[in-house]
């Protein structure tokens, strides 16, 4: 368990585990192993010596350039490919909610 828990977190944390484990699921520790092994690759940028772990490769597909500070949108397909598109052009109508969906058009508000 990390250390920077609060006395109710941790309290929480092995009250679900107990659940979890009960049920016959994996627990807390099970799950944090899991995750642990999973490593996504790492990487430093040379002159400023900063660490960023690597989320994917993204293709960009754009009808207009795109410059320093332009906000993209990732998104992966069903086949697993995935793609960046500026924002502006991912919002102009490309694209449309699916109903039903995280965040699709019937969970707005």
């Amino acid at each position: 368990m990390p250390d920077d828990l609060t006395p109710t977190e941790r309290e929480a944390i092995a009250n679900a585990d107990a659940h979890l484990t009960n049920a016959g699921l994996p627990g807390y520790s099970d799950l944090v192993a899991l995750l642990g092994s999973i490593r996504a690759p790492r990487w430093r940028h040379v002159r400023r010596g900063s660490e960023y772990a690597e989320i994917g490769r993204f293709e960009v597909q754009c009808a207009s350039p795109i410059a320093e500070g332009d906000t993209v949108v990732a998104y992966r397909g069903v086949d697993g490919k995935g793609w960046a598109r500026p924002e502006i052009e991912f919002l102009d109508g490309r694209f449309s909610p699916l109903r039903g969906a995280p965040g699709g058009a019937d969970a707005q508000g």
